[in-house]
Parts: C-alpha cells; structure tokens; sequence
C-alpha cells in the first residue's frame, strides 16, 4: 500500500488526479504497478545485462521504480 500512496502523492504533485482517489485513480495506480512489474521482469531476464554482481539490473529496477513516483531513497548511489 505505501508504493500506491507514493505514487498517488507523485501524480497530485503534478497535478495529474485531484486530491480525491476515484476508483478508476485506484485502478490506474495498480494497472502501473503491474506494468512495472513486467517491465522489471523483464529486466531480470536481460541477459544482455551479464554484470556478475547485478549493478546495471538493479540500477534498471531503480529507476523503473521511480519512473512510477516511488522514490528509493538515498541508496540509489550505483549508478
């Protein structure tokens, strides 16, 4: 539930929904996860990506995440 909230904060930030969640707001915010999800999958299955300690997959999930308004902090210092 906290990556929905950030991304629902993420896009009143910028002003995408208005400060009341409709269902269909709801429903939105999932179908992203879900997306990202499969992108992320997709990035776990890269064997394009052939790093042995993962650094480019998890930088990749990284910013996957947060393209989807869930910041990850400060740890995001692998790039």
């Amino acid at each position: 539930m906290e990556i929905l909230h950030r991304m629902a904060v993420d896009l009143i930030s910028r002003g995408e929904v208005k400060l009341n969640l409709s269902t269909d707001t709801v429903r939105y915010l999932e179908n992203r996860c879900f997306e990202a999800l499969a992108r992320i999958r997709e990035i776990l299955a890269d064997d394009s990506l052939d790093d042995p300690e993962c650094f480019q997959r998890i930088e990749k999930i990284v910013c996957e995440l947060e393209n989807i308004g869930v910041d990850c902090g400060s740890r995001h210092d692998f790039g």
